[in-house]
């Protein structure tokens, strides 16, 4: 009897176990699956029609006008906002799906090779409860999303430029119940005439650690304060502070011998974020922020803002979770410095509409950059709308 109930205790056991290693190995059911666009999954029968852009207008003005100031393009990421306008209703393709719901689809394209990727600001969304906005690239392989709101909370706007290539599709999905009561429109177009981050266009195992650099107590207190403020309050400050980014973040080694540093910064309130940091980057090396959400993502700095300080002081960028990353050559391998040194967060309106100030035709407008003047230009060339070929 003994032996019978030892048996049936080994089968009961093995069964356990079993069902244990099948529960834990569920990484690619769908409830753990990033969440993808319809279209990846679904076969379409519309026909979207490429909308073709010419980017060399917005690169000659860059060029020729403002980098006789200065060394290096990569101090530069290149805007440029057509008097044609993307929305839902002019633009793009519907399809209706049997469910009742709809897809619509924009796709984005150049044949030029002076750019690396295109990005979109939308200055007036709306995205009801059950509405999913994507982003991607023509070979599906750089995808983000779902969106259901705008990254710049101040302003309300959405600004995305993180998908690497000549192509971008956008695709949103909407449900029959909110048939007709979205809004996304596109405003201006963002051209990248610089490389990406090692982080963007590569997947890199491990965890980034972050930090939050300011008290609780204050930001609760900005709270309070930003109710009774108005739209002057720029927001919170760490003040004036010193964390060694090279000495607390995570380090990944490359296959060709350089290296990665990685660390994250967040705020619990901001509607962006404003970096300064102290740096030293050794020739072939930069820094580089993006957040977290991979929506947004800066330019790759080499040199300072201000050489005498060694300090490069950031634009305010959308978002209260960003990765900064640090690139090492192997060759010069532990001779770079890189130091947070004061973080801001912003709560206003302010911020987020100087990345979408107003310009007349042809005229460069500037975002203000603490030392050089200018960090981030934006084009307005009416003469360039998109010529719509077939996909």
């Amino acid at each position: 009897m003994k032996q019978v109930i030892l048996h049936y205790l080994v089968a009961l056991l093995l069964l356990i176990v079993s069902m244990g290693n099948n529960i834990w190995a569920m990484p690619n059911t769908p409830k753990n699956k990033k969440e993808v666009p319809y279209s990846f999954k679904h076969k379409l029968k519309t026909k979207v029609v490429a909308n073709v852009l010419d980017p060399q207008a917005a690169y000659d003005k860059l060029t020729k006008e403002q980098m006789n100031k200065f060394e290096d393009i990569s101090d530069y990421l290149g805007q440029y906002d057509t008097k044609y306008k993307y929305t839902l209703d002019g633009s793009g393709v519907w399809e209706n799906l049997p469910n009742g719901d709809r897809v619509w689809r924009l796709k984005l394209t150049t044949q030029s090779g002076l750019i690396t990727g295109i990005g979109i600001q939308s200055s007036k969304m709306n995205i009801p409860q059950g509405g999913k906005l994507f982003f991607y690239s023509d070979d599906k392989k750089y995808v983000v999303g779902p969106v259901t709101k705008p990254n710049s909370e101040g302003s309300k706007q959405l600004l995305v430029n993180s998908i690497p290539g000549k192509t971008i599709w956008i695709e949103y999905y909407e449900p029959k119940a909110q048939k007709g009561k979205s809004t996304f429109n596109i405003s201006h177009l963002l051209y990248r005439f610089v490389a990406f981050p090692y982080g963007i266009t590569h997947k890199i195992k491990g965890q980034v650690p972050f930090v939050n650099p300011f008290k609780e107590e204050r930001e609760r207190r900005t709270i309070e304060e930003q109710k009774t403020a108005g739209g002057g309050f720029r927001g919170g400050s760490t003040g004036a502070i010193t964390i060694d980014i090279l000495a607390n973040g995570q380090w990944t080694n490359l296959p060709n011998g350089d290296r990665i540093c990685r660390m994250g910064f967040e705020s619990r309130i901001a509607y962006g974020l404003e970096f300064s940091v102290f740096l030293q980057i050794p020739k072939g090396g930069y820094v580089s922020f993006y957040s977290a959400d991979g929506q947004y993502v800066s330019s790759i700095h080499h040199n300072p803002s201000n050489p005498n300080t060694n300090r490069l002081d950031l634009y305010t960028m959308p978002g209260d979770r960003y990765i900064v990353e640090y690139y090492e050559p192997k060759q010069h391998k532990g001779t770079g410095i890189l130091k947070l040194k004061h973080l801001e967060t912003d709560l206003t309106i302010w911020a987020a509409n100087s990345n979408a100030r107003a310009a007349q035709p042809n005229e460069v407008a500037c975002s203000p950059n603490v030392a050089c003047d200018c960090d981030e230009f934006e084009y307005r060339v009416d003469s360039l709308a998109p010529n719509p070929i077939a996909a």
